[in-house]
């Protein structure tokens, strides 16, 4: 969890989308997470598992469709996700 939550400050957007994904990453720094300026971040703790419910309540007001969804359906699966998005016409 420490490292995680170091690397959750690291500069590599993909490195801090892995650590959002992560189950193992400490609330706090999910938290942080959720206010990445890259949506892919955001998204990927809407979709991690122990993310906190006040956490995901500000995911799901979030400027990204995909992010809100996620946020929403956090155990939706990448059919049922891109499913919404042909509903949508994304």
């Amino acid at each position: 969890p420490q490292e995680l939550a170091r690397l959750a400050d690291d500069p590599d957007a993909a490195v801090r989308a892995e650590v959002a994904d992560n189950p193992a990453t400490p609330p706090d720094a999910l938290a942080a997470l959720a206010g990445d300026p890259f949506y892919i971040v955001r998204a990927a703790v809407a979709h991690n598992p122990a993310t906190p419910p006040a956490t995901r309540a500000v995911l799901a007001d979030d400027g990204e469709w995909l992010v809100r969804t996620l946020a929403q359906h956090p155990t939706a699966s990448t059919a049922e996700i891109l499913a919404m998005a042909q509903q949508r016409g994304d």
